[in-house]
């Protein structure tokens, strides 16, 4: 049994697949960098998630990266 990360789970799950689906997809459409599409993805999600919530901890960011 593999064991995933809880966000690949979510990123697969948030595409309708399972985690072993995902990375067969991800290997046809990132032909190189099978794990781009996920990066991609946990981008816009902390991307979203520091516009709604602007006085959130910036972690590796500063404000003029907004």
């Amino acid at each position: 049994m593999t064991l995933y990360q809880p966000m690949f789970l979510a990123y697969a799950e948030e595409h309708g697949m399972t985690p072993e689906e995902m990375l067969e997809h991800d290997k046809r459409e990132y032909n190189g960098g099978i794990m781009c599409g996920y990066i991609l993805w946990v981008s816009n999600k902390v991307s979203t998630f520091w516009k709604k919530h602007p006085d959130a901890l910036y972690y590796s960011y500063t404000r003029r990266d907004k």
